[in-house]
């Protein structure tokens, strides 16, 4: 009775939250992306209610393309910002975009990225949680893909002719990621065993360099972009969770669930304080304190779409129990406790001297929550090894 009730709750929890969707969905962006939204969420649902796929099978063979597919689906989305999907969406199909719609990059990358990726990483917590919820928003990412990708060929059709559509090339990779893990998911073959942890006397230093090169690099970019003090918050984030990995897990990686499920927990709620960010324009309120210039499709490339690459990379890499994914659990954690309290202890102060609403400043201290957690579960693990 206990299962029957739960899986009611479950139904009906996925279908309010549809048609919650589709409705925002349909009046912000008009029908295209409403029925997406809608037709995915139904599509995911037969496949979830008829396959009764296990979720042991789910954890362990999908996690890691669950994860590339949502980074396929951020690449994309630079591909969109950087050739003007926007406008060339609302050129293809005038029609089917309502007079009341904001159909600009803020709004829509924020809800079609920002968001999503947010749930999509909700949806990675269940799946090693093994939730039923995490089943089912398996199959919607990789239905999500293949709708998603589907429709950036079908767009330039409406025009007459078929052309390049901004997003095609990355669609398509998605796509066949998608495919792929489809594939798998529905095959009846057995899991693989979970990967070994790496056995060695010494640590493997090679990776310092690559992490030193990733941050220079990470450095320069966001400096040519966000000015000075924007860049010491992050990359001294990234260079203080390397020098504190290198004294730690470098020498004894640990490797567990629940880090990996802190990590999961720590990148959904990061990712609505994006959105968040990304919906109040952080980096225009920034470019007035420091006048750097930062525009907000610049801090969508690094910020909404590059950088998430990397930190939801970081979880397959863990995965894989590599050294890499190791430094980058690290780096989000201590990012998250040093970096998020700036929204309230620094920010308001400089922005008029005085305490007052700053860009994302409601969001900022959750994600500290479980990263502080992870935190503890790092250096806990670590001293029992000593």
């Amino acid at each position: 009775m206990e299962d029957s009730n739960l899986s009611y709750i479950y139904h009906s929890l996925i279908i309010c939250t549809l048609i919650t969707a589709y409705a925002a969905s349909y009046i912000f962006f008009g029908g295209i992306p409403a029925a997406l939204i809608c037709v995915t969420g139904i599509v995911a649902l037969l496949f979830w209610y008829f396959c009764r796929t296990q979720s042991e099978r789910i954890n362990d063979r999908i996690l890691p393309l669950y994860l590339l597919t949502s980074i396929t689906l951020l690449l994309k989305n630079i591909e969109e910002l950087q050739f003007g999907f926007t406008f060339s969406f609302v050129n293809a199909v005038p029609s089917f975009v309502p007079n009341v719609a904001v159909f600009d990059n803020r709004h829509y990358f924020a809800f079609y990225s920002c968001l999503l990726t947010a749930i999509f990483m909700l949806g990675a917590v269940g799946i090693v949680q093994k939730n039923r919820l995490g089943d089912y928003m398996t199959y919607f990412v990789f239905v999500w893909a293949l709708l998603d990708g589907a429709l950036h060929f079908v767009l330039p059709l409406f025009s007459g002719s078929f052309s390049y559509f901004p997003g095609q090339l990355f669609a398509a990779i998605s796509m066949l990621v998608a495919l792929s893990a489809l594939r798998i998911l529905l095959s009846r073959r057995s899991a693989p065993k979970t990967p070994a942890v790496p056995v060695g006397d010494k640590p493997n230093r090679k990776f310092i360099p690559v992490v030193l090169v990733f941050i220079a690099c990470f450095a320069a970019a966001m400096y040519a972009h966000a000015g000075l003090r924007p860049t010491l918050i992050v990359c001294g984030s990234m260079l203080g969770g390397m020098i504190i990995w290198i004294k730690t897990t470098f020498k004894k990686p640990l490797y567990s669930r629940e880090i990996m499920l802190a990590y999961l927990w720590t990148l959904a709620i990061f990712f609505f304080h994006i959105t968040e960010e990304y919906l109040t324009d952080f980096p225009g309120r920034i470019d007035g304190i420091f006048n750097t210039e930062w525009t907000l499709d610049q801090f969508a490339i690094l910020i909404v779409f590059v950088g998430p690459v990397f930190w939801i990379l970081g979880a397959v890499l863990y995965y894989y129990h590599h050294p890499l994914g190791d430094y980058l659990v690290w780096f989000i954690f201590f990012g998250m406790i040093i970096g998020e309290p700036t929204h309230y202890l620094v920010f308001p102060l400089l922005e008029g001297g005085r305490f007052h609403y700053f860009p994302a400043m409601w969001t900022a201290l959750f994600p500290m929550i479980p990263a502080i957690y992870g935190t503890a579960l790092l250096i806990k693990g670590y001293r029992q090894r000593e």
